[in-house]
């Protein structure tokens, strides 16, 4: 819901012409985006062990939802990029300390 509401914040001020929320918008969705698809990749990883050798046999399902999901670590932005462009705002806002959420500091 946060991230929601922050999106129709941001697209309210660019619409308005202001951009000064959307370096803050795109650190958070860029490293929201790597964390949600890395812990799903995992999770399913950990589903097809705890299968034994039945989780990697087309007939468990896994396999099929694994391919599918798997290629989400790369299209929209690859995870490692996207968290170095977390870690890029992240450095640059507490050597400015500017942050205009502070619960983003938590």
């Amino acid at each position: 819901i946060y991230m929601m509401k922050k999106h129709v914040h941001v697209t309210t001020e660019i619409a308005e012409g202001n951009l000064d929320s959307l370096p803050e918008h795109h650190a958070t969705s860029a490293g929201l985006k790597a964390f949600s698809t890395e812990s799903c990749c995992q999770g399913m990883e950990l589903c097809g062990l705890s299968c034994g050798g039945h989780g990697y046999s087309q007939a468990s399902g896994i396999p099929d939802i694994y391919t599918n999901y798997s290629s989400s670590q790369t299209y929209e932005g690859e995870n490692t990029v996207m968290l170095l462009q977390t870690a890029r705002y992240l450095h640059k806002a507490v050597t400015s300390q500017e942050f205009s959420d502070p619960q983003l500091l938590l």
